[in-house]
């Protein structure tokens, strides 16, 4: 196994926030990922120097020459539009989780899982809020590795802990990497959840839209 100075892991953590990376590069990263405590600590730097990932340990500072690197392609400038975050769900096996997101047991105090992702795969939830009254939702993805290629993927939607019900005639819709859609449903009355399930392999790209009249929610992930 190859092994790394402490400014090629800087390097190569940057270059993997900032999918700056060859294939060869790439697999390094993640076989890393999976045995390096200092990889890993390198990433969660680099993510959180960029304001993906909530800091769930005492904050680093992480040396200024992989700031500078960082901040060289993300400008400080606020009235440059930055491209919405893609999220990798497999750093949320690493515990790597980006802003506003957490694991679902952080989240619900009795999460609902259905018996395929039983005591297997990882789950992370957010809080969001929708429509013109600024309706509370918790939108969950739930991820599991059934090989080293194959992911099965559950989305779900949750009434707040506050509410009982799902606001009606809220869309949910999954959309794949050319933004059609291919699963959607719409709530009525006294519907707490509604939940989709999938297939997908590693590298896939799917986005999560939630509608509510004219007020819309997307985030894509990459499997």
């Amino acid at each position: 196994m190859n092994t790394f100075d402490s400014e090629q892991l800087e390097l190569l953590a940057a270059g993997y926030v900032l999918d700056d990376l060859d294939e060869e590069e790439m697999a390094q990263v993640e076989e890393l990922i999976q045995s390096s405590p200092a990889m890993r600590e390198q990433i969660r730097q680099s993510l959180e120097l960029m304001g993906m990932v909530t800091n769930s340990v005492e904050p680093v500072s992480p040396p200024m020459e992989l700031k500078d690197k960082i901040t060289s392609v993300f400008p400080e400038d606020k009235n440059i539009p930055r491209q919405k975050t893609i999220i990798n769900l497999d750093n949320w096996f690493q515990d790597l989780f980006e802003t506003g997101w957490q694991m679902a047991t952080e989240l619900l105090e009795t999460p609902t899982v259905t018996p395929a992702f039983r005591n297997s795969g990882v789950a992370g939830a957010k809080l969001i809020t929708i429509g013109s009254n600024n309706q509370p939702i918790i939108l969950i993805v739930r991820v599991k590795n059934t090989t080293p290629l194959d992911r099965d993927v559950e989305i779900e939607i949750l009434s707040e802990l506050q509410q009982e019900y799902l606001p009606s005639e809220l869309q949910l819709m999954l959309l794949d990497s050319d933004e059609n859609i291919v699963m959607e449903a719409t709530t009525r009355q006294e519907n707490r959840n509604l939940k989709f399930e999938f297939a997908g392999t590693s590298g896939e790209t799917f986005s999560v839209k939630l509608r509510l009249f004219d007020d819309d929610f997307k985030q894509t992930f990459t499997l």
